[in-house]
């Protein structure tokens, strides 16, 4: 069954970024392949002889269409305001100067091929599978008895009741329905996969991401975010006040008198795990009860939570919402060498509509995993599609020498761009336990918070000087990695990223 309502977005950010280097030769050519998902699509130039009458059912939402479309150059941003003036909106880019649109009205082909447009394609089942779905490839923890747990977005201009009906009038089993993100868990039968693919309401398709592992195994000094709080008279003294940070972790933190009068655990459940205790003082404890074990950001706003890694649940979507959190944290691996899954396209998408919020991740400690990305047990072990993302930040974990942790989880990402982004400390700290105690604590687990800390020493840097406005995330991102010192190999690589940070070069 396929719905009618209009659609005014597409699946973003799904694709990796490829940088193709041609000639003027290269123009005269036919078709464009692009990989997608370990598919090649093929864009065969059709401008001259473009009817929007081509377009399929499972491309068209009342008087929408959705597909690809490709120019011989990339627009400019005048060439997207005026296409988007004419009713064609560019969602999402592609490799190839690509990018997934939709389009409310018929589009003169003239005016297009004016603008640049050398193809237009609707979608087809294979530009909304992940390559898990079409390659059958799908693990144990996506199974429930003889059905495929699948999560499917959907687009925005259908409303979860809608999609809800028809799913459940199909005899679909729906697990569960996450409004903010527009994404739907069912499970199906793998015969019926392509067949929920072709309805027009779908976005794309992908297994439930596995299960969540935590990544654990004197960060100030590496950092040298104590450059950035000095606790001195005169000296830089940026502790995160007034910024709020989310540990996304196993449970309620503390108590301890490192958070006094700072932290709010009333979105937390469970106590007596110290994971998220130890993330919580590397990035945010304030060294009352031994000022040797503070952490970076010693003044922010401390919210706690429990990690899902749909990244859609209540306390991680309301605190963002409401402007509480600024900065979170995550130091969960799902899944290894995962790709640009939904779960990617949700946390960038959250980073598009709020500006200020800046997601941070551990790379993961699977180094020596070979997790099929075709190199061997060295390279492309991220540990989860959502540090694949564009706009997060991925922290790979050094020793207090700044030499990389041999269990570091290396890049690239699965298309080959650069993760993880940035190193920091994460071995051998000591961090905040519950009851006021302290425990030892590392791995990236550890290197993620300290970055999380530092950022949010930064948000407060900006708000000092900018009269209280929030700093944009890509900019302290920016920052962060143009700040950090270069090892490893020459320029950024895949397992430093840009370099260890730094950051008494940031203020």
């Amino acid at each position: 069954m396929n719905l009618t309502n209009p659609v005014n977005s597409i699946l973003k950010g799904t694709i990796s970024f490829l940088i193709i280097c041609f000639s003027t030769l290269s123009f005269s050519q036919d078709s464009y392949p692009i990989d997608f998902q370990g598919d090649i699509i093929t864009m065969e130039t059709n401008i001259d002889n473009f009817q929007w009458s081509q377009f399929p059912s499972n491309s068209v939402l009342k008087n929408s269409y959705t597909g690809w479309i490709q120019f011989a150059q990339t627009p400019t941003y005048i060439v997207q305001q005026e296409l988007k003036a004419a009713g064609i909106t560019l969602e999402a880019y592609l490799p190839h100067r690509t990018y997934a649109f939709t389009a409310s009205q018929e589009v003169s082909p003239i005016f297009l091929k004016q603008k640049g447009v050398i193809t237009i394609r609707p979608y087809d089942n294979r530009m909304k599978l992940s390559h898990d779905l079409k390659n059958e490839t799908i693990g144990n923890w996506a199974i429930r008895g003889d059905k495929t747990l699948i999560q499917i977005q959907y687009f925005k201009s259908i409303t979860p009741e809608e999609i809800s009906i028809d799913l459940k009038n199909d005899g679909i089993d729906i697990i569960e329905v996450f409004t903010s993100g527009h994404n739907v868990m069912v499970a199906i039968d793998n015969d019926r996969i392509n067949e929920i693919a072709s309805r027009n309401y779908v976005q794309y398709m992908d297994i439930i991401v596995p299960p969540s592992i935590k990544e654990d195994t004197d960060g100030r000094g590496l950092h040298r975010s104590n450059n950035l709080d000095t606790q001195q008279v005169g000296g830089r003294n940026y502790t995160g006040a007034g910024i709020g940070v989310l540990v996304r972790d196993d449970g309620i933190v503390g108590p301890h008198i490192d958070f006094e009068g700072r932290i709010d655990n009333s979105q937390a459940s469970g106590s007596g795990q110290t994971h998220g205790d130890g993330v919580a003082g590397i990035l945010a404890g304030a060294g009352n009860l031994n000022p040797e074990n503070r952490g970076m950001a010693a003044g922010s706003n401390v919210y706690v939570s429990n990690y899902a890694s749909s990244f859609l649940d209540s306390a991680t979507t309301s605190l963002i919402a409401n402007g509480d959190v600024q900065i979170t944290n995550s130091s969960y691996g799902n899944g290894c060498n995962a790709g640009y899954t939904i779960t990617a396209n949700t946390v960038d998408t959250q980073i598009n509509n709020t500006p200020s919020l800046l997601h941070v991740f551990s790379a993961g400690n699977s180094n020596g995993s070979d997790c099929g990305y075709g190199a061997g047990g060295q390279w492309g072990n991220i540990t989860g599609g959502h540090k694949q993302g564009k706009n997060v930040i991925a922290t790979a974990n050094v020793n207090d020498d700044g030499t990389l942790a041999g269990s570091s989880s290396n890049g690239p990402a699965t298309d080959g761009r650069i993760k993880p982004d940035i190193t920091a400390h994460g071995q051998g700290h000591i961090s905040t336990n519950e009851n006021n105690g302290y425990l030892s604590f590392g791995g990236t687990s550890g290197a993620a918070p300290g970055i999380a800390g530092v950022a949010a020493q930064l948000y407060d840097a900006y708000q000092t000087i900018a009269n209280g406005v929030l700093p944009e995330s890509a900019l302290i991102k920016a920052i962060m990695l143009n700040t950090a010192n270069d090892v490893g190999n020459t320029g950024p690589d895949f397992q430093y990223g840009w370099g260890n940070c730094k950051w008494v070069k940031s203020c």
